[in-house]
């Protein structure tokens, strides 16, 4: 029996071999400077291994090297006594896991022509009073280096882009829904540069625990009405106020010139009377004390004649 079911095992394992096109073919992958890998472990005692789910794990995994080899062995996935050449599989050792750090940033307007996306990604939203209408925002985030690891744990290998047009989008704008739909349409205009920062920090602080830094997150293009009657009468408000304003501060400049005008007329009459004054004082200085004792009459041409005054036709001033 046994002269004869060895030559059997030995020529069905070399026709296996023989007939068999497979052969491990180990990899060779490059991570880039804006990536960070992690080299996990494929096979191997699972009583041994460490929880695989865990931020602690992709850490202690974490591999510095731009190129890597992944080795693979040929692996029999039928059972021993199937000794058909398809059992046997060429299987990675190793799963190389590659988190991209490079920014991403987004536009979500109404306007596909503006936006990141060829769609209305604006954020609609509506008062409590139910008036609806919507605003831009714009977002860039990224992940660092030290939070890639933790950003895999919760992302399970999503691009970062899709985090954000999905996950935080979402979180952004039920936040804002939240808000609006508890306030009036009055105050959301005017507090929504501070409600959209409280906003902004709430998002920042929900995404960092999960390994997205938010670079900057913020509103544009104001808020425009879903109802274009609604847009239509704010607009004509805003242009009465405007005009009311423009009214108000041309009496107020009409106001200052006036006064202006009226402190350079009293300077020039003080001037005036100040000169006034000080020509009595130099006459009073110049005076001794006696009448002229000349007159003189101007006549045509420049003529005239001069009169002595005698102290008789003067009187006696004695």
């Amino acid at each position: 029996m046994m002269r004869t079911r060895t030559p059997l095992v030995v020529a069905t394992l070399a026709t296996l071999l023989a007939g068999c096109s497979h052969y491990a073919k180990n990899e060779i992958e490059t991570v880039e400077p804006n990536e960070t890998a992690f080299l996990i472990p494929l096979r191997g005692d699972s009583k041994q291994q460490t929880q695989t789910n865990s931020i602690e794990y992709l850490e202690k995994n974490k591999i510095q090297a731009k190129t890597v080899e992944i080795p693979h062995q040929l692996v029999r996935l039928c059972d021993s006594t199937f000794q058909a050449a398809d059992c046997l599989r060429d299987v990675a050792m190793y799963r190389l896991i590659k988190v991209s750090r490079t920014p991403v940033s987004r536009e979500w307007t109404k306007d596909p022509g503006t936006g990141s996306n060829p769609a209305d990604d604006a954020l609609h939203v509506e008062s409590v009073e139910s008036i609806g209408f919507y605003m831009g925002a714009s977002v860039t985030a990224h992940v660092a280096d030290e939070n890639a690891a933790r950003f895999q744990y919760y992302f399970a290998g999503q691009p970062l882009s899709h985090i954000i047009d999905d996950q935080v989008r979402k979180f952004i704008l039920t936040r804002l829904s939240e808000k609006t739909g508890a306030m009036k349409l009055d105050e959301i205009r005017a507090t929504r540069a501070s409600m959209f920062k409280g906003i902004r920090d709430e998002t920042v602080a929900h995404f960092a625990a999960m390994g997205v830094t938010i670079d900057n997150l913020g509103y544009t293009d104001g808020m425009s009405y879903e109802n274009k009657q609604i847009q239509q009468a704010i607009d004509k408000q805003f242009e009465a106020s405007a005009l009311a304003e423009t009214a108000r501060q041309q009496a107020r400049a009409a106001e200052e010139f006036a006064k202006a005008q009226a402190a350079t007329t009293a300077m020039v009459d003080l001037e005036l009377k100040k000169k006034l004054v000080d020509a009595q004082v130099e006459m009073m200085h110049k005076f001794n004390g006696q009448l002229p004792t000349t007159l003189v009459i101007g006549g045509n041409s420049g003529e005239g004649f001069a009169g002595a005054l005698t102290g008789a036709m003067l009187g006696n001033r004695k």
